[in-house]
């Protein structure tokens, strides 16, 4: 009889015990949540403590590199508001581009950001940041980055009547001419109307000439944003119907079937997602924005922070980074992919989970708490 009250004590003792401990480590946990959650909110983009870093980088770049007019910042944040239906409520990461290199044009020499970032990714020249994502806490979630660059100064333009391609970078003679068939991009390989499209729309004249005709042709078939588009590349093509992101790709895989080396970029600047690059000898890096009809071959651009085709593959890009835009990313069994992506800053939209950049010079560069500044480019 003692022996099987001595069993039941114990029993009830362990029993008790459990119970103590598991309320001891709820406790625990919703210290952890809240601590992390107030940190969070604290380190979030747009706060005082924001502020005052950024000054403090800002100084350091300025007295480490001057304040050379080839000096810009690209001034990145990506935001993303609980009260949207679509918010993940997840522990993942945010990945988001913030500068490339362009042999040539631009290099990006620091970045930094806000909170602090897990780590800095290199993908075919194009530098990215990557953060936390504490969606889990169920609070709004923003991060900051700024990345230094010097890009080349330049003067008027000329186009030549004969270009020339001999000088394109060495690290990028492939990377810039690698055709739809090479790269099998877009399922442009398999559209047997992509060749006589080409042909069609450049007629006679000299390249350059050709090809500005190809980007008017793009240009007067644009989809209204509201207006629903064919479902594929070839069939937009068969249509004469292109939203703007299959204008872009169709724009930089016809000036490599030209044979002129160009690349997709997006720059740090509202209304500039969708900007084709080309390079000749004469004239070195060009930009052509399709969202501007008054575009044509310009010297510059605002920071240019994507770089496209990739040769490289990497599933932590929105779409291959024809997207500029910041996104959760997350892993899932054997597949990377982006559970919550934001949109791209425009004018005429107030998008919650959005991407806004604008390009400063270094040397006007200052911060106030709160939103980014329109920019100075």
């Amino acid at each position: 009889m003692n022996q099987e009250s001595d069993h039941d004590f114990q029993k009830g003792s362990i029993t008790s015990s459990l119970f103590f401990l598991k309320l001891a480590l709820f406790f625990c946990l919703a210290i952890v949540f809240a601590l992390v959650g107030n940190w969070w909110e604290r380190s979030s983009a747009g706060s005082e403590e924001e502020t005052q870093y950024f000054e403090s980088v800002i100084t350091d770049w300025k007295e480490k590199y001057g304040d050379s007019p080839e000096l810009v910042v690209a001034d990145i944040s990506v935001s993303f508001q609980r009260s949207v239906k679509n918010f993940h409520e997840t522990e993942s990461v945010i990945i988001t581009p913030v500068g490339i290199d362009l042999e040539g044009y631009q290099e990006v020499l620091e970045v930094s950001s806000f909170p602090p970032y897990l780590r800095k990714l290199e993908v075919d020249g194009i530098t990215c940041l990557s953060w936390e994502y504490p969606g889990g806490f169920n609070r709004d979630v923003s991060v900051r980055a700024l990345a230094l660059v010097r890009r080349s100064s330049t003067g008027t333009v000329i186009l030549p009547e004969a270009p020339t391609f001999e000088q394109v970078p060495e690290s990028m003679k492939y990377e810039a001419v690698a055709t739809a068939m090479d790269l099998e991009e877009h399922g442009l390989h398999k559209c047997a109307a992509f060749t006589d499209w080409v042909t069609e729309n450049s007629g006679q004249g000299s390249l350059l000439d050709r090809y500005q005709r190809i980007i008017s042709t793009l240009r007067t078939q644009l989809v209204p944003e509201d207006e629903k588009s064919p479902d594929d590349i070839c069939k937009a093509l068969r249509k004469k119907r292109f939203t703007l992101h299959r204008a872009h790709v169709l724009a930089v895989m016809t000036a490599r079937e030209m044979g002129i080396p160009s690349f997709g970029c997006a720059a740090a600047a509202p209304g500039c997602e969708y900007i084709v690059t080309l390079f000749t000898d004469q004239t070195g890096w060009l930009f052509i924005n399709l969202e501007n009809d008054e575009s044509d071959y310009s010297p510059q651009a605002p920071v240019l922070i994507t770089r496209v085709p990739l040769v490289t593959s990497f599933e932590g890009a929105s779409h291959d980074f024809w997207y500029p835009k910041g996104a959760v990313v997350e892993a899932n069994n054997q597949w990377i992919y982006a559970t919550s992506q934001t949109e791209w800053q425009r004018p005429d939209k107030d998008n919650p989970n959005v991407t806004r950049a604008v390009t400063n010079q270094l040397s006007e560069t200052l911060f106030t708490t709160g939103d980014l500044s329109g920019g100075s480019e």
